[in-house]
């Protein structure tokens, strides 16, 4: 009996506290902003094209769905037989703030470079993948402002251009990672003029 007790206990330490989804009601955006390629042509909008799966992926990616086989083809994953695949995100796409926040770090990474803002406790967000950074340490961001472009993970082989976007609450990296994925449904998505 003692150890069955020891075990819930064990389970309960380990489990993550977890906001309900109206905290995130306010204030968040998206952090890849939707996109319309050529003038009159359809917008797409970002997705999670890779869900948090926890103890294995604690975040989410994002990029955009292709409504085509013939959409920016340049745009295609390496690999594929034919050159292309469902997912895809041009050269040159913004990352963005989710929310206002004071950037806690830039960093290369062996994974791209990685940004941490700071939204005052008990929200930190998390930008992994960016192929570069225009912001710096220190600085404070509104939402929706450019933090960088987006690149790819180094280390994965396909090369496909994405972003690995987390939420952190009361904490910093993996252990303070949670599911945010619904409440993302109801995030609005901050415009962008794409020029190809």
């Amino acid at each position: 009996m003692l150890l069955l007790g020891l075990a819930g206990l064990a389970m309960l330490t380990r489990s993550k506290s977890r906001p309900t989804d109206a905290v995130f009601d306010d204030g968040w955006v998206w952090p890849v902003p939707p996109m319309r390629p050529w003038r009159g042509g359809p917008v797409y909008n970002p997705e999670v094209s890779q869900e948090f799966k926890d103890p294995d992926h604690l975040g989410v990616d994002i990029m955009y769905r292709r409504k085509s086989k013939a959409d920016l083809l340049t745009a295609y994953r390496p690999g594929t037989p034919d050159g292309t695949s469902q997912w895809f995100a041009p050269s040159g796409t913004p990352v963005i703030a989710a929310r206002a926040g004071k950037v806690w770090s830039v960093q290369k990474t062996t994974r791209g470079i990685a940004v941490v803002l700071d939204h005052a406790k008990p929200f930190a967000t998390f930008y992994q993948h960016l192929e570069s950074a225009i912001v710096r340490p220190g600085a404070y961001v509104t939402v929706g402002q450019p933090l960088g472009v987006m690149g790819f993970d180094p280390t994965d082989d396909e090369r496909l251009r994405h972003l690995h976007f987390a939420v952190w609450y009361k904490g910093a990296g993996d252990d303070a990672s949670i599911d945010i994925t619904a409440a993302m449904a109801k995030w609005p998505r901050v415009p962008w003029a794409f020029t190809p």
